[in-house]
């Protein structure tokens, strides 16, 4: 739903604030997957099927 946001604020000429959500949503992504590593970290086990062991 955000990307289709983006698409048609670009649509319209809105390029600052096309530019200022792209932002945000790469940080939001950018933090939960570091809120997933710390959390991974911290527990410890990981489901089978991610990662083949080696």
């Amino acid at each position: 739903m955000a990307a289709t946001e983006i698409i048609m604020l670009d649509n319209f000429g809105w390029t600052a604030s096309t530019n200022a959500m792209f932002t945000v949503i790469i940080v939001i992504v950018l933090a939960m997957l570091g809120i997933l590593q710390i959390v991974d970290k911290k527990i410890g086990n990981r489901p089978d099927g991610f990662a083949a062991k080696v």
